[in-house]
């Protein structure tokens, strides 16, 4: 006699409001939207960082949220998404309840069923420190290529006599020293106990007295005066 084939049970599926509390539980921002666009689900988080109400959010304020300048293309690539059918990708600022606005990556995803968009999802995803990690990278590289064309001009004898030290403050000094030493506005004020925006000053300053206009003569300048453990 022939066994017979038992087929496992299917799981169970999880009641609706277990669903809810993973979504509000997952570190995004995550909406959902039925097929002409209008938005049917929003998670905690989203109220939480806007300090907007879910109805607020649905009858159209979600576009208060966004930062005017990114406001027109947000909503020109959903309607876009909303006539192809495509989901897209992009980086908005969003405006926190505090009035702060954040980076976010912003993820369109459009869910079809037998050849029809049966729903829409999106996420939010926070990425502004990223996008700081990666201005702080890009400056440091632009300092250390200023830094190398100033030394290979030196080298080579092409670089012109550079005004005298005695034109800058003890504090000057400092400050010329740690921003060709490749720190930021920021680290060389805290270190000074000064804000970003006055060591910004210090240095336009600086620039005006020696008759400075760009950075790689900066750094010639402090390389010849031994303003930099670089020289």
């Amino acid at each position: 006699m022939a066994a017979r084939k038992i087929r496992p049970a299917a799981s169970p599926a999880l009641p609706l409001h277990l669903y809810r509390m993973i979504a509000d539980a997952i570190p995004h921002m995550l909406w959902t939207a039925r097929p002409d666009g209008a938005l049917d689900y929003l998670n905690a988080r989203i109220t939480q960082y806007t300090g907007l109400s879910v109805q607020q959010l649905r009858t159209g304020d979600w576009m208060s949220v966004l930062h005017p300048d990114d406001r027109n293309l947000c909503v020109a690539r959903w309607k876009r998404a909303l006539t192809s059918g495509r989901g897209f990708e992009a980086e908005y600022r969003l405006r926190r309840a505090d009035g702060v606005y954040r980076w976010h990556l912003h993820s369109v995803l459009a869910l079809h069923d037998r050849g029809h968009i049966a729903l829409w999802c999106g996420t939010c995803t926070d990425v502004e420190e990223h996008k700081n990690s990666v201005r702080l990278l890009e400056q440091a590289r632009q300092t250390l290529e200023s830094l190398v064309m100033a030394r290979t001009q030196l080298l080579d004898g092409a670089a012109a006599d550079a005004p005298g030290i005695d034109l800058l403050s003890d504090r000057e000094r400092q400050v010329l020293q740690m921003i060709v030493d490749g720190h930021t506005s920021a680290e060389v004020g805290e270190r000074l106990g000064l804000s970003p925006k006055s060591i910004d000053t210090y240095r336009s300053r600086l620039m005006t007295k020696l008759g400075i206009d760009d950075l790689p003569t900066l750094v010639k300048f402090a390389i010849r005066h031994g303003l930099t453990t670089l020289g």
